[in-house]
């Protein structure tokens, strides 16, 4: 989604022929020119426009501006010529022709993977433009009110005061959303975030509320260079306020994203309330299953979204979400709370004294902070929560009730004798695959948890605190040192005992030992060092700032996935109750398993078919083959053809060679006519020998390593390209080999009803991967198919297991 960004700035004298080289590309910024664009200059026409800029440094009075900048974020979900579109109207809008200007885009990547940063700068002199003939010099010069001809252009003063500057930002906020407005996209705002949530939840639109609950995402660009050991306090604070904003704008982006999801599907299927009688359906003869499908599958939307909305709507999520929308934190330690409660009720808790440790932890915490049940605005809020829900739920009854009444006419004019049968079967189906994905979701849900839960015990913030401030340093001391403490413990005993197999393998043995035992000093020498630098009072302060952002961190993460785990633990819920009146054939169950099968049978080739290109082109890169690119793109070409023409043309002489020598005496007129063509073979075979050493002779060339390096480097870049897209399609085999064993467990229990009752039930919600893999063997190998190998994934099982790290 579009943020709004709008920046401004000017420059004293001197420093705009540096700021015009800067957003150009030129001089010492020639490491800027990939990010360039477009650019455009609206300048005087008898001069360029470096030289125009540079007059205005070397003629504006010692104390005056030589320009002001816009700095202007762009949507990065338009084209560059749509940008180009948004900007020039922009311009025409507020400079129109009476200022001079030089407007340049830049594109680059983000941090945010898969968006690029696209912004404009747009610099101009505040000089208007007032049609009298001047030299570029005089242009900049004092402005003569008495006599303009013999003066500067005069400077407009609107331009520096604070009024000015707020028309500008709204005048962009206006000419943005137009066209974001155009494309369907979410609009921006020029309001501070906190006018904006204020009114949002005037509105009633907790979703935008939601997301400007948060920090503005801004630092100067220094400190994102700037040694961290040479930070002030105040510096760091500014880092970790933006990392962590940062963080969380991207986390509120997709939250609103989700939203603004929903509420397109609630709008877009039907116009509600006075608008309902107006509808009338289509008339025709005959009707498609298809076409039921459909409009059945909108209303299985809508009343997943409508299961959504009722259990907000009870008394006690009502409550916590108008805790969420009061103070967040304290919504995420009350969730972290409930939490900690069921685990311990459940028996995951083996220790009591860590259980009731962590309560009292969590309790303090609460309690200092305001209860924002205690608060007057509370039942206000909670009220708009509750009409807001209602509301939508509303909407989507009358939704339903619209979709239901179209699918009864549908029906009367399907010609179809399976229609029930169909039915029934897809709607069994549909089923079966929430179920798969519901279960799949929990156990990813769960292992978040886990991960966040264990991130929030102090020993591990400490940690990370400490490796994140001292650069990850701590981690990589901490690595080093057991990695070469835990080799030592492996070779000491095979060292002392003369375990090797023979005498030359026992003095490699302990020439490694004695190498080890003084790394690990070496190591250990390097933690003293560590511990006496960020040992300090400066050093501690700054780690514990980092904690306390981590530990937020974590809590908003860990309320979040809990809370997503219990909607659907319930949904979960009523699935299995609807799927297990039903049982299926081992054809049928085979049939549903097949579909997860073939998916990862097609990942796993394409997969397989990756590696071969990524070892091919470590080979190229790694290969005497890659001068030989070089050589061919340098002669355009000619030197691949030459070789090739030459092995040939090499082939037939010798071909012909044998021929000659197995002729006999008397046939000398075929010996004359061979040796004559095989003379004319050796002429060829000369020429192409000589065009091969000339152009073998181009590797000496200046050029060559530059075309040498900007090949490998391609190659280079193809192979990460194909190696990122190898990392994803083994994180979807692994996503898939889960969901198959899943599909597996379930199709078995569907099979074989006496076990009904029994798997029921079972608790979804803490089934891990070992236990799917249980699921699919023992007593159900004759469900599978021929092609089906359980084991193959046992043994492939540990090489996707990265698909599921966070």
């Amino acid at each position: 989604m579009a943020i709004y960004r709008f920046n401004t700035n000017s420059g004293k004298v001197g420093s705009a022929i540096k700021h015009y080289n800067y957003i150009n590309g030129k001089d010492k910024y020639g490491y800027k020119e990939k990010e360039i664009a477009y650019s455009y200059d609206f300048i005087p026409p008898n001069i360029d426009s470096y030289n125009f800029w540079k007059c205005a440094d070397n003629n504006e009075p010692v104390n005056g501006r030589t320009y002001r900048e816009f700095k202007l974020t762009l949507p990065h979900e338009f084209s560059l010529e749509e940008n180009i579109q948004l900007v020039n109207e922009f311009i025409e809008k507020e400079l129109g022709k009476d200022y001079y200007y030089s407007i340049v885009i830049h594109d680059k990547e983000s941090s945010e993977k898969g968006i690029n940063n696209i912004h404009a700068h747009l610099m101009f002199s505040q000089r208007k433009i007032d049609n009298i003939e001047r030299t570029p010099e005089q242009f900049f010069r004092k402005y003569n009110r008495y006599n303009p001809h013999k003066g500067g252009a005069k400077k407009e003063s609107s331009w520096n005061k604070k009024e000015k500057l707020m028309e500008l930002r709204q005048s962009w906020e206006d000419v943005l959303n137009k066209h974001l407005e155009a494309k369907n996209l979410e609009k921006v705002s020029c309001k501070s975030l906190k006018e904006q949530r204020k009114e949002a939840l005037e509105k009633g639109d907790f979703a935008k509320a939601e997301f400007c609950n948060r920090e503005a995402v801004h630092i100067n660009g220094y400190l994102l260079h700037k040694d961290l050991n040479k930070m002030e306090l105040e510096e760091l604070e500014q880092l970790n306020n933006y990392l962590l904003n940062k963080e969380i704008l991207l986390k509120a982006k997709e939250s609103l994203i989700e939203a603004r999801k929903k509420e397109f599907i609630k709008e877009s299927f039907i116009e509600i309330n006075s608008q309902l009688e107006t509808i009338v359906i289509p008339s025709k003869e005959n009707y498609s299953f298809n076409e039921y499908e459909a409009l059945e599958e909108n209303i299985n939307i809508l009343e997943r979204e409508k299961f959504s909305i009722e259990f907000s709507l009870k008394n006690e999520s009502i409550e916590l979400e108008t805790i969420k929308v009061m103070n967040e934190p304290y919504y995420n330690l009350l969730i972290e709370k409930e939490n900690l409660i069921e685990n311990f009720e459940a028996n995951n808790f083996k220790d009591s004294d860590l259980f009731l440790e962590k309560l009292s932890n969590l309790n303090n915490k609460l309690e200092s902070i305001p209860n924002p049940k205690t608060l007057p605005e509370f039942e206000n809020i909670k009220l708009q929560i509750t009409n807001e829900l209602n509301n939508r739920l509303e909407r989507i009854t009358l939704n339903q009730t619209l979709f239901k009444n179209q699918l009864k006419e549908i029906r009367k004019n399907i010609n179809d004798s399976d229609f029930a049968k169909n039915k029934l079967e897809k709607e069994f189906n549909n089923n079966f695959k929430r179920i798969i994905n519901a279960k799949f979701d929990i156990h990813s849900l769960e292992r978040k948890i886990t991960t966040y839960s264990k991130n929030l015990e102090r020993e591990n913030l400490t940690k990370m605190a400490l490796n994140i401030y001292s650069k990850g340093t701590y981690y990589n001391l901490n690595n080093r040192y057991s990695k070469i403490k835990n080799e030592i413990t492996r070779l000491e005993p095979v060292v002392i005992y003369k375990a090797g197999a023979n005498e030359e393998e026992n003095i490699k043995n302990s020439k490694r030992l004695a190498q080890l035992i003084k790394e690990k000093e070496n190591v250990e020498k390097e933690m003293e060092e560590f511990n006496s630098k960020y040992n300090n009072k400066n050093s501690l302060i700054k780690i514990s700032f980092i904690k306390e952002n981590l530990e937020e961190k974590y809590r908003k993460a860990l309320a979040k996935s809990i809370m997503e785990r219990k909607i659907l633990r319930l949904e979960l819920e009523t699935l299995q109750n609807k799927i297990f009146a039903t049982s299926l054939t081992k054809e049928q169950a085979n049939s549903l398993i097949s579909k997860y099968q073939n998916n990862s049978q097609y990942k796993e080739m394409l997969i397989n078919k990756n590696n071969i290109i990524i070892d091919s082109l470590k080979n190229l890169i790694n290969s005497k083959k890659l001068e030989e690119l070089t050589l061919n793109k340098m002669s355009k070409g000619k030197y691949f053809n030459v070789i090739k023409e030459y092995n040939s043309l090499a082939t037939n002489y010798d071909s012909l060679t044998s021929q000659i020598n197995s002729l006999k005496f008397y046939e000398i007129e075929k010996r004359v006519s061979m040796n004559k063509e095989r003379k004319e073979l050796k002429e060829k075979l000369e020429n192409l020998s000589n065009e091969y050493k000339i152009i073998k002779e181009f590797s000496s060339k200046p050029e060559f390593i530059e075309v040498y390096k900007s090949i490998k480097e391609n190659i280079q870049n193809s192979l990460n390209m194909i190696s990122k897209k190898n990392k994803v399609l083994q994180t979807d085999l692994y996503k898939n080999r889960s969901k198959e064993n899943i599909a597996s467990s379930l199709a078995y229990e569907l099979v074989s009803p006496s076990l009904s009752k029994i798997t029921k039930e079972i608790d979804y919600s803490s089934i891990s991967s070992e236990n799917f893999e249980k699921s699919s063997g023992g007593g159900s190998e004759n469900l599978f198919t021929k092609d089906y190998d359980p084991d193959e994934w046992k043994r492939k099982k540990n090489m996707f297991e990265k698909g599921f790290s966070l």
